[in-house]
């Protein structure tokens, strides 16, 4: 197949969830498929011959700056005046669109792949088409709003998830083919959008071959005393999670096991600590570290505390990859609950009370901690690998060609 990707940023260094998809997708499509790439770039300056080191076998078209200062803002504001999420103007670039419309003039496509929401104004009539969202982007923010206690914050996600669920049911139709990585977002976005063919199919984790800095795959020795914390204060349901399980669960733990040692990790998690107030010898926090795999297997207990969320959380599924004992509440663990079974792979609690009392039992059962981290390891290898997945992947853009097929025929059928 020859299948053209327009990305709102590139996937590298590979530093969040929807970087990891496209990236481990394009390594594993481009050895057996044409893969060409018409991207924007978060970053000022991107890595351009590292990610081309990367990924040898992907034809990269474009890369162009996505839009930031003072336009960037003229354009959010624009957008929202005309009804559509505010996020869109930040992907607007008359160079993004020139060079997609020279790559299809040019170039015969036998699909167009579309990541996250702000592809979708890329549209482009006359092709098979896969929009991968990953979420239900306004599901997203209806449960951010609700997790999120100033009231200017709210009332902005309030605004953006009904601006997103309005753009989703205006424009997802149009694709062929609407991909997400969990079944609660395939559902949601299959009751809500009037003739939208949504599939299911999640991300696997990093292949064993992975060799840069962020995501090594080396060995590090178990600390009996650390209690990992993931999650970044950026994601206000997070957030909200951390901070409870500070507040409630660090305490608890803590008395019973003095000795235990507590990292939270994830971007702004020192500021939401400083705002939380509270401070102890054994307690730390960290928003960037070279090496989260080594510290993810260093950890006695690694701990997913999310409140609210969507799709697949990419600490889940590394935690797992990395043969972690992983404990989380049942919204850390949406997207992966068709393959994970709570007390054989990881430990799913309902509350952060439960949550608490989980780590209890596991700190204090090392056979246990043991099992869990083995398992962990052989599911998602053996079912969340890309040698898995990558196959379904085909099979989605095949059926994307296939029924864009029919549907032509159909039609045409219709005039004779």
């Amino acid at each position: 197949m020859k299948i053209l990707f327009l990305l709102q940023d590139i996937p590298f260094p590979v530093s969040d969830g929807m970087r990891w998809k496209v990236f481990y997708l394009l390594q594993y499509l481009s050895e057996r498929h044409q893969c060409d790439v018409i991207a924007f770039s978060a970053d000022a300056q991107p890595d351009l011959v590292a990610l081309k080191r990367e990924l040898p076998r992907v034809n990269w078209l474009s890369v162009v700056p996505a839009t930031s200062g003072a336009l960037r803002l003229i354009r959010a504001v624009l957008a929202v005046l005309s009804g559509r999420p505010a996020s869109l103007g930040r992907f607007q670039n008359p160079t993004f669109t020139r060079s997609l419309r020279a790559a299809l003039a040019s170039r015969q496509y036998d699909v167009v792949h579309y990541d996250i929401v702000n592809m979708v104004q890329h549209y482009v009539e006359g092709l098979p088409s896969v929009h991968s969202p990953n979420d239900a982007t306004s599901l997203f923010y209806t449960r951010m709003a609700a997790n999120v206690k100033h009231w200017l914050t709210r009332l902005k996600l309030k605004v953006g998830a009904s601006l997103l669920g309005r753009y989703e049911r205006r424009n997802y139709s149009n694709f062929t083919k609407i991909h997400v990585v969990s079944s609660v977002d395939a559902n949601y976005l299959q009751s809500t959008v009037v003739g939208a063919d949504v599939a299911f199919i999640p991300f696997g984790v990093a292949p064993p071959q992975a060799n840069w800095a962020v995501n090594p795959m080396t060995s590090a020795p178990i600390d009996s005393r650390l209690v990992l914390v993931l999650g970044g204060a950026n994601v206000p349901g997070v957030a909200a999670g951390i901070e409870e399980f500070v507040r409630l669960a660090v305490p608890e733990i803590a008395q019973k096991f003095p000795a235990v040692k507590f990292r939270i990790q994830g971007r702004g998690t020192e500021k939401l600590l400083h705002c939380i107030g509270i401070s102890a010898p054994n307690l730390e926090a960290s928003g960037w570290v070279d090496d989260l795999d080594d510290l993810i297997r260093s950890a006695a207990v690694v701990v997913l505390p999310d409140k609210a969320g969507t799709g697949i959380k990419t600490r889940a599924l590394q935690a797992l990859g990395c043969g972690a004992t992983v404990v989380g509440t049942a919204v850390a663990f949406e997207g992966l609950r068709e393959y994970v079974r709570s007390g054989e792979h990881c430990v799913i609690a309902e509350s952060i009370p439960s949550l608490a009392n989980e780590v209890l039992l596991l700190l204090g059962d090392a056979e246990k901690r043991q099992s869990l981290g083995r398992e962990a390891s052989r599911l998602a290898h053996d079912q969340l690998s890309w040698s898995k997945l990558g196959p379904q992947y085909e099979e989605l853009y095949r059926s994307a060609i296939e029924s864009y097929q029919l549907n032509a025929h159909e039609e045409s059928s219709q005039f004779h």
